[in-house]
């Protein structure tokens, strides 16, 4: 009967336009109102199925929004940052305490709240304290400050967006969650190393390791696969990997940062194919990495030319 009233509430003339005007993840939620019931929630996808399931969705035909000279990147004051940092990014944890109180699928992917908490690698309640973030969040941002290979200040936020993810949002260089469990982290007979995901943006794959050895140059990485790890290196793995399209790359090229976010366009939801082919988490990044612009914007000089 609740799923009925709201159904009936939500199609209504009124809310019909209340929606259209919604920020994406609240509009999404009650756009799930008008379509589903008490019965069809627990026939949602789970897990792999959910994954292939937003693999396989459309892109977005949305306009991508169009560059201009104010996303040069400039000063980024990190104080700023880390005094607004938690109301510009409350609007994604607030999304996700209302998947995990009410166990409600994400719409897009089918998966509940508590799975999707658990995915991102953290026990999410809703508070994120801020001696669990601040230093590492602090420590990117003077780098992507003293990284003349960055550009642009939306890279920046493309960057951060994707290591709040990849990190369970603490923006600290972690393993791989059941790393050892994955094909790639196995021990490797000439090694002795297990190449599962480590870092900002999880580095996989005993090729890659062997390869931003001397891309880094990260000396000794290869035998000594914890390096990674480090958040000095971590950086570097994360910057050179999504600037030069070190990770991925298709018949087109590289994919590389520029290659979806420059002066005419900025896509965030398909630069996802920069770290991940199968846009997993692509739509969560896109939405993050949006309040991270407009973060940064916020608390930074602009151009420094």
């Amino acid at each position: 009967p609740t799923f009925k009233m709201l159904r009936t509430v939500v199609n209504s003339p009124e809310w019909q336009k209340r929606l259209n005007s919604m920020p994406i993840m609240n509009r999404k939620f009650a756009s799930f109102a008008q379509t589903t019931n008490a019965t069809n929630v627990e026939k949602q996808p789970q897990g792999d199925a959910a994954k292939k399931a937003e693999a396989a969705l459309p892109t977005p035909t949305t306009p991508m929004a169009v560059g201009n000279a104010n996303n040069a990147k400039g000063f980024i004051d990190v104080n700023k940052v880390l005094i607004n940092y938690k109301q510009y990014m409350k609007k994604n944890y607030d999304d996700y305490n209302v998947w995990t109180k009410h166990n409600v699928p994400d719409p897009v992917t089918g998966i509940k709240g508590d799975k999707l908490i658990t995915d991102l690698h953290f026990p999410y309640d809703g508070v994120l304290k801020e001696d669990e973030y601040k230093d590492g969040l602090k420590f990117i941002i003077n780098k992507i400050n003293q990284d003349s290979t960055i550009k642009d200040i939306r890279w920046a936020a493309y960057m951060l967006a994707t290591t709040w993810l990849e990190t369970g949002a603490k923006f600290k260089p972690i393993k791989e969650k059941g790393g050892e469990n994955k094909s790639y982290g196995s021990i490797d007979p000439v090694t002795h190393q297990r190449y599962y995901g480590r870092g900002y943006v999880q580095l996989t794959h005993k090729e890659n390791y062997v390869k931003f050895e001397t891309l880094g140059p990260i000396a000794g990485l290869k035998n000594d696969a914890d390096l990674a790890k480090i958040p000095e290196n971590a950086y570097k793995i994360m910057s050179i990997g999504m600037v030069k399209g070190k990770f991925r790359h298709d018949s087109t090229g590289n994919h590389t940062l520029v290659r979806y976010i420059s002066e005419s366009a900025c896509d965030y939801y398909n630069a996802r194919n920069i770290i991940n082919g199968a846009h997993d988490r692509a739509k969560l990044i896109a939405e993050v990495a949006t309040n991270f612009e407009t973060l940064l914007k916020s608390c930074s000089t602009g151009s420094t030319s």
